[in-house]
């Protein structure tokens, strides 16, 4: 086994098409998940889309394991991959900005060889190097994950809603929201690309744990693709209610008819595949027009925990969960930036002790909220460590600008023999996982303990039972309990 560790920035060639390094990669992604990668149009759509988005794809080759006489052994032969790309994540009072990764994976071929820890460790030392809050992912197996600090944030929940109930929104809903100040329209779903794309940064910001939706993904959730069929061709059987407000489109709800001449014989059905509302208004608008959809037995729909809409209605038994999945996990790059753009709900003062398996946010801060703002002091061991690595980062940049090599060296012709970050990371033996409690810190404050996969999940989603189940500890877990309280779920509404 030869690994050489790749680079990957540019997706497309002179002549706009997929370079051949693209295509190895993300057939090695698309291998790993059991899916197909595509025709050429997709995996040049696809190119085009996440080049765009800036997006990074890194992992390791080895040449040694080609078999001869096979297609796919002509060119580079990737085992291994992450997928990384630059977004924005609410965190509830502002977006922090943070590295999205998809596309992790390992040939079976090549599996428990401490792959994945080469690629995940440097991954988000380099994120957090080019100043990133937090990391973000979508997993597949979520166990998977927590060892390199990664918190379960955002859940999504499949509700389905029974209109052979009758469900109507409650006298008075309509009228204060301000729904009738606005109307609908119906419109086919691939007609609203554009009103996808304006409204992404607003609703973004709509909720805690929202992220901006990409290009592709907005494309497809309106059906102007088909990308769950592999196709481009616009879903024709797409339809939309779209809500215009006195200043413009506000909202709307994708969705297809799965009735009659479908492949499962049943009541008829409706799935909202797409639902985006910046107001009260708008959302309450677009679900009355929903529960009156003709020639529909059942409704079916994502949204965060809660149920909210069954609050709503008449008959609030007509909604009923049917799946429950999460969607995001995060990882703290920057305690000090993330608690300072979360929501809280009362005042108060702790010093937190953040252990982190990988060394990288090890410390002690002073978490200071008043009239609902934090304000954090790191403790001195942070701020030591945070400054030598500036001065590392600084002088690789330095270095870089002199010879013209990609910093970390993990560039396309392969040399190297580690990714970009991992010269950003202490050896194994050498980090600080464990944070030592700084007396002169805020002495008055009471302390408390978290492991940073339990602090990433707290600052979305609260700590009262992790306190319960003594996960959190300390003479303040109690206090922390109420200073995390949340005041809504907090969702992403896609999944990358």
């Amino acid at each position: 086994m030869t690994l050489t560790p790749f680079e990957l920035t540019r997706f497309l060639d002179e002549d706009g098409e997929p370079t051949a390094l693209y295509r190895a990669a993300t057939r090695r992604i698309a291998l790993g998940f059991y899916e197909d990668p595509g025709d050429a149009k997709l995996q040049r759509w696809n190119a085009e889309h996440e080049q765009q988005m800036r997006a990074v794809i890194r992992g390791f080759t080895d040449e040694d394991t080609t078999l001869a006489g096979l297609p796919s052994a002509q060119g580079p032969h990737p085992v291994a991959t992450i997928f990384g790309f630059p977004n924005t994540v609410e965190v509830g009072a502002g977006a922090v900005p943070a590295w999205m990764i998809t596309g992790v994976g390992v040939a079976p071929t090549h599996r428990r060889r401490g792959i994945l820890r080469r690629m995940m460790e440097p991954e988000l030392a380099q994120a957090r190097s080019e100043g990133c809050g937090m990391a973000a992912l979508t997993v597949s197996e979520g166990e998977i994950y927590g060892r390199f600090g990664f918190g379960l944030s955002t859940r999504m929940i499949t509700y389905e809603l029974d209109l052979t109930a009758r469900p109507r929104l409650l006298p008075g809903v309509v009228e204060r929201s301000g729904a009738r100040q606005g109307r609908i329209h119906q419109a086919q779903g691939k007609e609203l690309v554009e009103f996808g794309l304006a409204l992404r940064e607003p609703i973004a910001g709509f909720r805690a744990g929202q992220a901006v939706r990409p290009r592709g993904v907005v494309e497809n959730a309106v059906g102007a693709v088909n990308l769950s069929e592999d196709q481009l061709k616009p879903d024709g059987a797409r339809q939309a209610l779209v809500f215009e407000g006195p200043d413009g489109v506000e909202g709307y709800a994708a969705f297809n008819h799965q009735g009659w001449g479908s492949s499962s014989p049943g009541p008829n059905r409706v799935v909202v595949k797409d639902f985006q509302a910046v107001s009260t208004r708008a959302r309450v608008a677009l679900w009355e027009q929903l529960l009156s959809l003709d020639l529909v037995d059942f409704l079916e729909f994502r949204a965060a925990p809660g149920n909210e809409l069954a609050r709503a209605l008449s008959n609030p038994r007509a909604v009923r969960q049917i799946r429950e999945t999460d969607v995001l996990w995060t990882r703290i790059l920057d305690v000090a930036r993330v608690l300072e753009h979360r929501e809280y709900l009362a005042d108060g003062e702790l010093v937190l002790l953040v252990d982190d398996p990988l060394g990288l946010v090890t410390g002690a801060y002073h978490l200071r909220i008043r009239d609902g703002r934090a304000e954090v002091v790191p403790g001195r061991a942070v701020t030591e460590a945070d400054a030598a690595q500036g001065d590392q980062v600084r002088g690789d940049h330095m270095r870089d600008e002199g010879t013209g090599a990609a910093a970390g060296s993990g560039a396309d012709d392969g040399s190297g023999t580690e990714l970009p970050g991992a010269h950003l990371l202490a050896a194994r033996d050498e980090r600080r996982t464990e944070a030592e409690d700084e007396p002169e810190l805020a002495p008055q404050a009471a302390r408390v303990r978290f492991p940073v996969q339990l602090l990433a999940s707290a600052v979305f989603q609260g700590c009262e039972p992790e306190v319960r189940f003594g996960l959190v500890t300390g003479e303040g877990a109690e206090e922390v309990a109420r200073l995390f309280a949340i005041r809504r779920e907090p969702y992403c509404d896609f999944i990358f």
